[in-house]
């Protein structure tokens, strides 16, 4: 047995171990490697001694995908008490605010993260105009861009988080004339003005409007790091909360957000034309203070 797999407190090595190993490997973190005991531990020692911890202390598990579902849970709940760690746990990783440089950038993620989304409400033969249409209103609605969180690798927009205030005015769409049917518009009116609804905030809340991961980028981390950047803006802004709604059938986002320590508040449902092709969505919350 590699020292990879040993415990730093008890020096024996199990099955707890190599679950953890792999759960941050699937989670992007590398390298992994535990070390003997150490009274200087480095992010990723420091990392797997919480995370430890925390499975011992009455973790109940009876397989070894439940114990890897466990120790997830637990890497989740380490980094997002622990938001210091996350910088150096993802080497050449970082967020920033957005600004109008990264707008067509910002745009493309946009429209890649809904695929099912805008493929109801548009036909395939409108998706350049509709490029164009979100370009010129990115570009000159107030509200949108300074709310825009981007993660950068390497220099590489990777990730959007967009973000939502109580008191500010959301984005109005169509300012462009775009060549786009009736029918569509008609359903951008209809679900809009439903959305809007259901974002309802309180004073003392916030919603991640939209979060966003590169499909060539996703299991490194990035959406726990945009995840914890809206949680450090709402603190910074004084907000005790973070919603967001989650369709019913993005049960992979769902899990996301419930390793994250989201809890679903609320199930609505509809019919598609008002929910840009879905039948209902979860509204989620973190309390972050």
């Amino acid at each position: 047995m590699g020292r990879n797999y040993i415990f730093q407190q008890d020096n024996t090595g199990c099955h707890t171990a190599r679950a953890t190993r792999r759960a941050f490997r699937m989670n992007g973190i590398n390298p992994i490697d535990w070390p003997a005991k150490s009274p200087d531990l480095s992010p990723i020692e420091n990392m797997w001694h919480l995370t430890k911890n925390l499975v011992y202390n009455g973790a109940q598990f009876q397989s070894g995908d439940e114990l890897w579902g466990i120790i997830k849970k637990c890497s989740y709940q380490v980094i997002s008490q622990n938001p210091d760690l996350l910088p150096k746990l993802y080497a050449g990783m970082g967020v920033r605010q957005a600004n109008d440089d990264d707008i067509e950038r910002i745009v493309d993620l946009f429209l890649q993260g809904f695929p099912f989304k805008w493929k109801y409400t548009f036909r395939e033969e409108e998706m350049d105009e509709v490029r164009k249409l979100f370009i010129h209103d990115f570009r000159v609605a107030e509200t949108v861009i300074p709310n825009t969180l981007v993660a950068e690798e390497n220099g590489k927009i990777v990730g959007i988080c967009q973000m939502k205030y109580p008191h500010v005015k959301p984005m109005k769409y169509g300012n462009y004339r775009a060549d786009i049917s009736f029918k569509s518009v008609f359903k951008v009116i209809l679900s809009s003005g439903m959305l809007e609804y259901l974002y309802t905030m309180k004073d003392d809340e916030c919603i991640i409007d939209h979060l966003v991961v590169d499909s060539q980028c996703r299991g490194k981390g990035i959406g726990k790091i945009l995840l914890n950047a809206a949680d450090e803006e709402a603190k910074g802004r004084g907000l005790k909360k973070v919603c967001l709604l989650v369709a019913h059938h993005n049960e992979r986002a769902k899990k996301l957000y419930e390793n994250w320590g989201y809890i679903a508040a609320k199930a609505y449902y509809g019919t598609k034309i008002f929910m840009f092709g879905d039948t209902g969505y979860y509204r989620m919350e973190r309390t972050v203070v």
